[in-house]
């Protein structure tokens, strides 16, 4: 998708550069009192000479802009995943980490740290991280919060500018739910 996003913003750039240079030379064209080269200024006047505010044409391409406008708003202000989190880099240094990375190590810590535990996930956000684990059946009362003990030492080894709220939720490899 990344790839797909810059070649369109490439396309995009490159029409945009193109306008903006033909309407430099056609402005240039028209102080010098040169003809057009590519816009037809002369049928344009006559058109928009001719044209009042009150007409449906007008009203439909200003309707249209301003709602095109406002969906560009709100596409903007829509909060989005984070693509990387900040980590305490130091005075004058700044550090970044991807929640895929967090996830990894995060994972990767709960599986090596717990015995009982088989197997692990993680989804990581701006403010939270939510492990959900397998346990062997055997596991005891005490396991959800050594396996929250191990989230927050990973997560703590990372060194996280704002230290995210860790949950844990566990299931047994029977299917019942660890409280």
């Amino acid at each position: 998708m990344k790839a797909v996003d810059r070649l369109l913003a490439l396309v995009a750039g490159l029409a945009l550069a193109g306008v903006g240079g033909l309407v430099a030379l056609e402005t240039g064209f028209l102080s010098a009192d040169q003809p057009a080269v590519v816009v037809p200024r002369s049928r344009w006047d006559r058109g928009m000479g001719d044209l009042e505010w009150s007409s449906t044409s007008l009203r439909v391409a200003a309707i249209i802009l301003v709602a095109s406008g406002a969906l560009l708003l709100v596409l903007q202000l829509v909060r989005r995943s984070p693509r990387r989190l900040a980590l305490d880099g130091g005075p004058g240094r700044t550090a970044w980490i991807t929640p895929a990375s967090v996830r990894r190590v995060v994972e990767r810590a709960v599986i090596d740290d717990n015995d009982e535990v088989r197997s692990a996930r993680a989804r990581v956000g701006r403010r939270r991280v939510r492990i959900q684990a397998e346990v062997v059946a055997g596991s005891d009362d005490a396991t959800p919060r050594r396996v929250a003990t191990s989230v927050e030492e990973a997560v703590g080894a990372l060194e996280m500018h704002r230290s995210p709220r860790v949950r844990v939720r566990l299931q047994r490899n029977d299917g019942r739910r660890v409280r």
